[in-house]
Parts: C-alpha cells; sequence; structure tokens
C-alpha cells in the first residue's frame, strides 16, 4: 500500500516536473521572465548589491503592488533585469541605487517593475536541492524499472 502511494506520489511529481519544464522553456523561447504564483527567480549578475547580495546568488521575487523605501526590486530596463533598492518613491517612478554603487539610478517606470526581493539563495543551496530532486527521480526510476523486469522475469 506504502508503495503504491510512493509511486503516485513520484508519478505527480513528474507531470509536475514536467509542465514546470514546459513552462520555463516557453518563456525562454518568448523573452519572458518565468513567473509561478506571483515568484520568479533570477541570479545575480553583478556586484551592485554586494554586501547584500553577491554575484550567483539566486533571489526570489515576489509581485506586489505596492512599494516603500529601502524595498529592493527587479525592474525590466531594455531587456536586462536589474535589481536595486528603492531610495526615493516619485509618483508612477521610483529611484533606485545599487548598494555599493556611488550614483543613483535613472527613475524607473513603476510598471517596469517585476517584484519585490524576498528571499537568497546561494548557489550550493540551490545546486543541492536540484541534486536531491534529481536523486529522487532516478531511484523511482530505477526500483520502477526493476519492479517491472522482475514481474515480467516471474511471469
Amino acid at each position: 500500500m506504502i508503495k503504491k502511494i510512493f509511486d503516485i506520489f513520484i508519478n505527480i511529481l513528474i507531470v509536475i516536473l514536467i509542465i514546470i519544464v514546459g513552462y520555463l522553456s516557453f518563456c525562454k523561447i518568448y523573452g519572458k521572465a518565468p513567473k509561478v504564483f506571483g515568484y520568479s527567480m533570477y541570479v545575480v549578475a553583478s556586484g551592485s548589491m554586494e554586501p547584500t547580495l553577491s554575484v550567483g546568488e539566486y533571489i526570489l521575487i515576489k509581485d506586489v503592488s505596492n512599494y516603500k523605501k529601502n524595498d529592493i526590486i527587479t525592474y525590466k530596463l531594455e531587456n536586462v533585469y536589474i535589481t536595486h533598492r528603492i531610495i526615493k518613491l516619485d509618483g508612477d517612478k521610483v529611484i533606485t541605487k545599487g548598494d555599493a554603487n556611488e550614483v543613483i539610478d535613472d527613475p524607473v517606470d513603476k510598471t517596469a517593475i517585476q517584484g519585490k526581493f524576498i528571499l537568497k539563495l546561494n548557489t550550493a543551496s540551490y545546486m543541492s536541492f536540484l541534486f536531491i530532486l534529481v536523486f529522487v527521480l532516478v531511484i523511482y526510476m530505477v526500483s520502477s524499472f526493476w519492479n517491472k523486469r522482475r514481474k515480467v522475469l516471474n511471469e
């Protein structure tokens, strides 16, 4: 009984992973940032937010409707995603600056904001999560193959 529940759980997990990979591929092809339930993940590409965010860290961004001074946001500027801190709100625009930068950025339309910074993961944490996920899937596939092979041999 437990084996049957485990098999159903793993099959559902595989279907979910296939859907996620398809969605991510679709977003990559059409140049859109993937969002799942209002959350997006980005990789920090520069040191402009050091020491708060380091190059190579994965950050989770949440789509929210209101922002305040000192929020860290990600916005899109000419097909580039930038993550900086809000230093001033000015009507329909925000003024941002990277923590490590000397100068402030040009004003950004609020419509360009992708979301607010929620959480960071270093590369090791993210890779560990992926490794565990792949490991579980490989174990499941090997055990399924082994069980089917055993059934065929017993018949």
